[in-house]
């Protein structure tokens, strides 16, 4: 037997509320988000290659109004990021982000 989207909706937001979870701020509006995944890369930029930091985040579909779109930027603690892909397919579960940051440490 299958879940409904209603038990995938509440089961979805235990998660959030199990997990410790970080505050971003897009465009202004502050939303709860979980830190998915974090990994550290080199792209080419300005100047050569280029420390990246790419976060990936989850943000409850019911807390967040407009859908970003790629390029807005986000920040996160003292670090700012630009939203690369945004994943909305599943109307039943969050919408997840991937930032990049480049790193100049």
């Amino acid at each position: 037997m299958g879940l409904t989207t209603a038990q995938i909706k509440r089961d979805g937001s235990w998660v959030f509320k199990d997990f410790p979870t970080e505050t971003i701020s897009i465009d202004s509006a502050d939303y709860e988000c979980l830190v998915l995944d974090q990994s550290k890369g080199n792209d080419w930029g300005e100047g050569g290659l280029m420390s990246e930091v790419v976060l990936r985040v989850a943000i409850e579909r019911d807390k967040i109004g407009t859908i970003p779109t790629q390029g807005t930027l986000a920040t996160i603690g003292t670090s700012t990021y630009r939203i690369g892909r945004v994943e909305q397919d599943d109307e039943a579960a969050p919408i997840t982000i991937d930032l990049t940051h480049n790193d100049t440490r």
